[in-house]
């Protein structure tokens, strides 16, 4: 999520969403989806896409696909 959204990793926290990183935009969003799926060899089902609108949200759904972050 930091390298996606270009910010320092300590800055990425619990409650890290759209609404306090400047470049979580549409296309971040987009390329941060994209990357996700690449590192983590998952894809995700429209449900999930809805829900990922924070660091937190995404934590939840990775670890209910059994990925530990």
């Amino acid at each position: 999520m930091a390298e996606t959204f270009k910010v320092p990793a300590d800055s990425i926290n619990e409650n890290s969403s759209a609404e306090n990183i400047e470049r979580w935009d549409s296309f971040g969003y987009l390329q941060l989806v994209t990357n996700l799926e690449e590192e983590y060899h998952v894809s995700f089902d429209e449900t999930e896409l809805l829900r990922m609108t924070s660091y937190r949200s995404i934590k939840a759904i990775l670890e209910g696909k059994g990925i530990e972050i």
